[in-house]
């Protein structure tokens, strides 16, 4: 049985553009995007957690196609370290330096341009079980697939008065239970995608790659779940 969806929008070869690249806006950057509705029926086709550099490509690309998408925003996203004031100059698409703040904002910009729909909250609550699942903060949100991408935070230890960061740690304390995860609590994705354990359930960014931990590697897996899902939703693309 087809999962029912919105029809895709994709333009004609040769009509039209689709920018994908982390940032790459049109017109005024900073312009305050128009606010987008919630999709007729109540259920979304996918709603995404986290709005890192990950979170933001994959809503760039689900809202590109046309699928409704929500992106749920937690405070803390994105990660501590990509909020600081230092320059980065290694995304497609970014001419001259920008700080990495200015370089999120410009992403979950882009996402909300082409349709993606950005709640600042935290999932507190998910059931992935199903074909219709369940994402919660202070309300409930109905879709069709989910998109895990909560990040890292670190580990802090004490060391004779000293706080430290010492490694990287996934935010998977949300789904642990309902979804595979590795002895160090990272989500294990099914190769060669960004599938979980649970059909219809995404992950991507830092919290399914304990290996790389960079922006731009995150943002081209959150394309690749923004795809993955577009192919599970519509088999046969």
């Amino acid at each position: 049985m087809t999962i029912p969806t919105r029809p895709l929008v994709m333009p004609a070869s040769g009509v039209g553009r689709i920018n994908l690249a982390p940032g790459a806006v049109s017109a005024d950057p900073w312009a305050e995007p128009e606010p987008q509705p919630g999709p007729e029926d109540g259920i979304y086709d996918v709603v995404i957690i986290g709005a890192g550099p990950a979170g933001c490509a994959a809503a760039a690309f689900t809202a590109r196609v046309g699928l409704s998408t929500l992106v749920l925003a937690s405070p803390a996203d994105p990660d501590e370290d990509l909020l600081g004031s230092h320059e980065i100059d290694y995304l497609p698409a970014i001419e001259e330096p920008i700080t990495a703040s200015q370089a999120w904002e410009r992403m979950r910009r882009q996402a909300q341009r082409v349709g993606a729909r950005f709640i600042d909250a935290a999932a507190s609550a998910v059931r992935l079980e199903g074909r219709v699942k369940e994402v919660e903060e202070e309300e409930a949100h109905r879709c069709r697939a989910v998109i895990l991408a909560m990040g890292c935070g670190y580990r802090v230890v004490e060391s004779n008065g000293l706080v430290q960061a010492v490694d990287h740690a996934p935010r998977s304390e949300l789904v642990a239970g309902q979804v595979r995860l590795d002895e160090d609590g990272y989500i294990v994705c099914e190769p060669p995608g960004t599938a979980t354990s649970v059909a219809g359930v995404f992950a991507c960014g830092d919290l399914a790659d304990p290996d790389h931990q960079q922006a731009v590697v995150a943002a081209g897996s959150g394309y690749r779940a923004g795809r993955d899902v577009q192919r599970y939703l519509e088999p046969g693309l």
